[in-house]
């Protein structure tokens, strides 16, 4: 026990010895001599010892920060890439709107040159009356007026039925309250076109003559006469043909051909 507290004594002594005569020569060009060399060599262990000892601590309390800068910076990360997402979708989006538009306007200028026309967006719809009216964001600015037709490329959409300065209602065929003089385009069988029902996206084709023979598949379009709609607009196709009790006359059940679900840009024929 004794001679264990000698050695640590010893050792200590040799330790405070090497820190002086660090401080004393820190910075200093000189040999060495004998007892100072045996003192850096004998100690060089204790000495790195210390040193990696030190650098752990060091290590240890600046772990923290460490952790918390990184997890600043794992949340920059984070909201970069939202941002990233973000845009990416916009700019889809915008995409997407300026394929529809552009499809709208070469329609306009090649086959729809006869139509003075406008070109509108869809910014409302009654979620309880999906296939009744939506609201678009032209109107009176734009000389849009009540009972104006209103078509995609694909066929016809609906008229007006009020404007204000800068939007307008559209009654869609697909109400119940839409009535559109038809002619079956290949027999000229006339009827008369309206929806079925507020939640249905089929149209049916009343008052069709019996004896005229009307196909599956046969294509619908507006007559003209007795109503708001011009002549020629494509509305559908027939999918099923049945004659009424009184045996008079036929009924037609339409399918447009323009996609109400995904209906979001129109053109208003002027």
């Amino acid at each position: 026990m004794r001679s264990f507290t000698i050695k640590n004594a010893l050792l200590t002594i040799a330790i405070l010895l090497l820190v002086v005569f660090t401080v004393q020569n820190a910075g200093k060009e000189k040999e060495l001599n004998a007892v100072e060399g045996f003192l850096r060599d004998s100690l060089a262990p204790v000495y790195q010892l210390m040193n990696f000892t030190g650098q752990k601590v060091q290590g240890w309390a600046s772990y923290p920060a460490a952790l918390l800068e990184a997890s600043r910076q794992n949340e920059q990360l984070r909201e970069k890439v939202s941002r990233l997402e973000a845009n990416a979708r916009q700019d889809e989006e915008i995409r997407q709107e300026n394929k529809r538009l552009k499809r709208l306007l070469n329609w306009q200028q090649n086959e729809g040159q006869m139509y003075d026309s406008v070109v509108a967006s869809i910014i409302a719809r009654h979620p309880d009356n999906w296939f009744g009216t939506v609201v678009i964001n032209k109107g009176m600015e734009y000389g849009l007026k009540p009972n104006m037709t209103v078509i995609t490329p694909t066929g016809l959409v609906g008229r007006i039925i009020n404007v204000s300065s800068n939007t307008s209602e559209v009654l869609l065929v697909t109400d119940p309250r839409s009535g559109v003089g038809a002619l079956i385009q290949k027999t000229r069988a006339p009827g008369i076109v309206e929806g079925i029902a507020s939640g249905s996206i089929y149209l049916r084709m009343n008052h069709i003559p019996a004896n005229i023979m009307v196909k599956e598949g046969a294509t619908v379009v507006t007559s003209g006469q007795g109503s708001l709609y011009s002549k020629g607009i494509a509305i559908g196709a027939v999918v099923d043909v049945n004659k009424v009790a009184s045996g008079l006359f036929k009924v037609a059940t339409i399918k447009p051909f323009v996609d109400f679900n995904r209906l979001e840009e129109v053109m208003i024929i002027k």
